[in-house]
């Protein structure tokens, strides 16, 4: 078996290096013809080389036809590598060139992002929210649990443990009023530090006296640059007079009650008479008191009315109606 696939395979390389003599001769014949038809066609056509016809076309046929059996390959070779190296040689002369003109322009690109990209983490290093310190008063008023997770405040939540062991001190009262506001001020604020990510809830331990408490909220406040929330008029005003940002759930809900013009016309429920002896009052879902005259007598019913005024007091926001016969 392996003679046989010897043999084929010497076979094989016969032919083709026959069909490669052949091939080259042929290439011969047609380099001789086409030199024959020229040099007739072009030089001798008029003029005899030596006044013998047809002898200068037989010598630069037969020249070219021993050129291209003998030198073909190797011609052929030189030329493909010449030009090969004359085209890489311009590939890269076009490259430099490309390279000095675009890489001072993409040097300035790259600058400039990283100048962008600078500034946005410069801001962000820079933002920071103040956090917010929250009374015994916010903490009882419970409002500000609501506030906190609806995700109005994404500042850091700071708990002062003088503000938690009063607390504490008015859940183990003996008045059942005073246990109720200090349970349900620890349950609040249990639920506070539940709702809030790890890290943003902490306690502090100003170490002050129980008297001394307000002025302790203050005091740390303006050290730390934070914010503080409260319900109490009394802190609320000495934290103002501190130059203390003062965050205040009442104002607050004050200022995102409904708004109503006069002419506005809605339907309410009577719940109660009013202060005069024909006034009747209503409530808006939001809490804000609606005096109603002439209406005390439909004390229990729904009824339309027509907004005549809004008042704004220091209590709150008031309006007044009318029936909307």
């Amino acid at each position: 078996m392996d003679d046989i696939k010897i043999k084929v395979i010497n076979f094989i390389s016969n032919i083709f290096s026959k069909v490669s003599v052949f091939s080259t001769i042929i290439w011969s014949i047609v380099v001789g013809l086409v030199g024959l038809y020229l040099s007739e066609s072009i030089y001798f056509k008029e003029t005899y080389l030596f006044s013998v016809p047809f002898l200068g076309e037989v010598i630069i046929a037969c020249t070219l036809f021993l050129l291209t059996y003998f030198f073909g390959k190797a011609l052929v070779t030189s030329i493909g590598s010449a030009f090969e190296n004359f085209v890489i040689k311009t590939f890269r002369k076009v490259l430099n060139e490309l390279w000095k003109v675009q890489y001072p322009r993409i040097l300035e690109v790259i600058s400039r992002e990283n100048k962008v990209v600078s500034v946005v983490e410069e801001k962000k290093v820079l933002y920071s929210p103040s956090p917010i310190v929250l009374d015994t008063s916010t903490i009882i008023d419970g409002r500000i649990l609501g506030v906190i997770q609806t995700g109005f405040l994404d500042s850091p939540i700071i708990v002062p443990q003088n503000v938690i062991d009063e607390l504490q001190h008015m859940a183990d009262k003996s008045d059942a009023l005073k246990r109720q506001k200090g349970r349900r001020g620890l349950d609040a604020l249990k639920t506070i530090r539940k709702s809030m990510p790890k890290g943003v809830f902490s306690v502090v331990d100003l170490k002050s006296k129980p008297e001394d408490v307000d002025k302790s909220l203050v005091s740390y406040c303006k050290k730390h640059n934070a914010k503080i929330a409260t319900v109490d008029y009394n802190l609320n005003k000495a934290a103002q007079v501190s130059g203390v940002k003062v965050l205040n759930i009442n104002r607050l809900a004050n200022e995102i009650k409904t708004n109503l013009l006069p002419g506005e016309v809605m339907i309410v429920k009577l719940v109660q008479k009013g202060k005069e002896g024909d006034q009747a009052v209503a409530y808006l879902e939001d809490g804000t008191m609606l005096v109603v005259k002439n209406a005390s007598e439909h004390v229990g019913s729904h009824k339309e009315v027509r907004v005549e005024k809004v008042l704004q007091t220091s209590a709150g926001r008031m309006i007044f109606a009318e029936l909307n016969l």
